[in-house]
């Protein structure tokens, strides 16, 4: 552990360098090899300030392999604070700067594959994200599919476009169609006219 410390303190220079559109000097390798980082226009700054309820002055996104694997940093500025790094932004902060920046990033006509996006932001964030996914759905023609165990998530979306995850008597996984309702935890089979008091989604292991 205190040799990955002291790879993190030695190497962060660097990263501060890159961030700071400063020369990386890094030994060995051209900085270009070495990691890119991109501001991201003021568009970007607005979802994502809208989402996270933040008034976001800066936003640095950094792509390099400082750390020897390849990996992503963040540098933010809002309006009621100083600039700071993923080290101090929460984990949720972090994951909807990556994912606006790859969604508006991609091309046209798009397949989108997110796994728990709602995983480390409050359900006031949760609803913003799922605005924008539909917003931002709409006006790249993407196709977008979640795995997600939040119900915010996935209400008023229309039936067809949700699949339920269940295990059945025998223990075997099954696929619930046109699931359309779910209020106070309990979710309702159009078809079959049926109750189900189950989690939204169940994991593989259990």
């Amino acid at each position: 552990i205190s040799g990955k410390k002291d790879l993190l303190r030695k190497r962060s220079k660097y990263l501060n360098r890159l961030f700071n559109g400063e020369a990386m000097r890094f030994p060995g390798a051209p900085d270009e090899k070495v990691g890119v980082v991109k501001e991201l226009n003021d568009e970007m700054k607005k979802k994502i300030s809208s989402i996270l309820g933040k008034e976001y002055v800066s936003i640095k996104v950094a792509e390099h392999s400082l750390f020897k694997n390849p990996g992503t940093s963040i540098y933010v500025k809002t309006k009621l604070s100083s600039r700071y790094s993923e080290a101090n932004a929460g984990s949720g902060e972090v994951a909807v700067i990556q994912l606006v920046k790859k969604i508006e990033e991609a091309q046209e006509y798009s397949l989108i594959l997110l796994d728990e996006p709602e995983v480390s932001i409050h359900p006031g964030a949760q609803e913003k994200l799922k605005e924008y996914l539909l917003e931002v759905t709409k006006r790249k023609k993407l196709q977008v599919v979640i795995s997600s165990h939040s119900p915010i998530l996935i209400r008023d979306m229309p039936s067809e476009a949700i699949k339920l995850y269940i295990t059945n008597s025998q223990g075997r996984f099954e696929v619930k169609e046109n699931v359309d309702v779910i209020v106070d935890n309990e979710v309702k089979n159009e078809n079959e006219n049926e109750s189900i008091i189950k989690p939204l989604f169940k994991d593989t292991e259990e």
